[in-house]
């Protein structure tokens, strides 16, 4: 349904217009392409029912005097949206722009039925020909799942990482790696913000519709977000809020046009080529222009003991590879509790590091902490101030 619209530029625009501003960018945007927009991110949030046995709903999308209407066409785990009327449609939902935009991008709380009309037109009734009756029975049963299906896909739920994980075929969790735990338990605070965030490694290699599995399930998790990917590949993928891109991630000086073109991003995930070259020099380039708060995630950090992929598995606190690295962060985290000279901008700006099997956690963030006074660091460890031992 969004062939010939920039979804994604839209959303963009309307996200922050959420909820007190909006009238004013509806009318900025207008209603055609505002509508266009935000019924091809209900359709996308939308989780088809297994069996529907065809059902078109009736969505209209109003504003003041003006209307958009959508067929809203549910097949078998199927659901697409198009422009205009449908000829016997089950059911008639109407929001206004503003409603539909809170329901899909305000903040989390109780469903407001309120903010939308709805009205069942194909019901079973007393002058319903008892022949008839069983059929229509199975036809009702599965466009009430359609109905529901729809109308959840306006709630603020959001399914869990894993959730997200098996439905859009990503490897995060479940079969080669076992990493969404890890992202709910780091991601989980930015989940409803308007947050920007970039993966590195789209994924299907040289194939122009192939891959995206994981940039689908991060559009889901932040529902507020603009999710981006970066791969060497160029990458064609037709969903809202989501923007590809073209690049190579060793090029430290693309990456920096990209940031200031896309960015400041909140959070980079690195999926990218994992060899251990391309992962220092993308992390060179990016952290320093990653949002203060931001988490800087890198995956796949086992090519560090591999000498084929830039690793090393003698020397495993190299500085050339992704471990060596991000063990020298430990000593800059704690740059203050000993003599370590001038302290670099990481010794500053980052805050945190957490690791787990194969993935870490960068954290940014002022690291200006008071160290330990030379006093306490010269003392012997068995003095006891105030007074000595018996």
């Amino acid at each position: 349904m969004s062939a010939g619209i920039d979804t994604t530029s839209i959303l963009e625009a309307l996200i922050p217009a959420v909820p007190g501003a909006l009238p004013d960018r509806v009318r900025e945007i207008g209603l055609p392409l505002t509508a266009a927009a935000l019924v091809d991110e209900l359709v996308h949030r939308c989780d088809p029912p297994a069996r529907s046995g065809g059902v078109d709903i009736h969505l209209r999308v109003t504003s003041g005097p003006e209307s958009a209407d959508y067929v809203v066409a549910f097949g078998d785990e199927t659901v697409a949206a198009e422009p205009g009327v449908p000829e016997e449609p089950w059911a008639r939902v109407e929001f206004t722009a503003e409603n539909l935009a809170k329901a899909l991008f305000g903040r989390p709380g109780p469903i407001n039925t309120g903010a939308w009309r709805h009205e069942a037109l194909q019901l079973i009734g007393p002058d319903t020909p008892p022949g008839e009756i069983p059929e229509l029975l199975k036809v009702q049963e599965g466009a009430m799942r359609a109905n529901d299906a729809l109308l959840a896909a306006c709630s603020p739920h959001r399914p869990s990482l894993n959730e997200l994980a098996s439905r859009f075929g990503t490897d995060k969790w479940g079969s080669v790696h076992w990493y969404t735990p890890y992202y709910e338990r780091h991601f989980s605070a930015f989940a409803d913000e308007e947050v920007r965030v970039l993966e590195i490694g789209i994924g299907g290699y040289h194939d122009l519709e192939s891959g995206g599995s994981s940039l689908r399930m991060w559009q889901r998790f932040f529902r507020r977000g603009i999710v981006h990917g970066l791969d060497v590949y160029e990458k064609r993928l037709d969903t809202p809020r989501v923007r590809t891109i073209q690049g190579d991630q060793s090029d430290r000086d693309f990456l920096r046009r990209m940031s200031e073109e896309h960015g400041p991003f909140d959070i980079v995930v690195d999926d990218g080529s994992h060899f251990n070259r391309d992962v220092l020099a993308s992390f060179d380039a990016l952290f320093p222009l990653l949002k203060e708060g931001g988490i800087y995630a890198i995956e796949d950090l086992q090519t560090a003991y591999w000498p084929s992929w830039g690793g090393d598995d003698r020397d495993t606190a190299a500085p050339t590879t992704s471990i060596g690295f991000l063990k020298k962060l430990i000593d800059g985290l704690y740059h203050r509790e000993y003599e370590a000279g001038k302290p670099s901008y990481l010794d500053e700006n980052v805050m945190g590091l957490y690791f787990y099997h194969n993935l870490a956690f960068v954290l940014k963030g002022a690291n200006n902490e008071c160290g330990a006074p030379a006093v306490v660091r010269e003392t012997p460890p068995d003095y006891i101030p105030g007074g000595e031992e018996e």
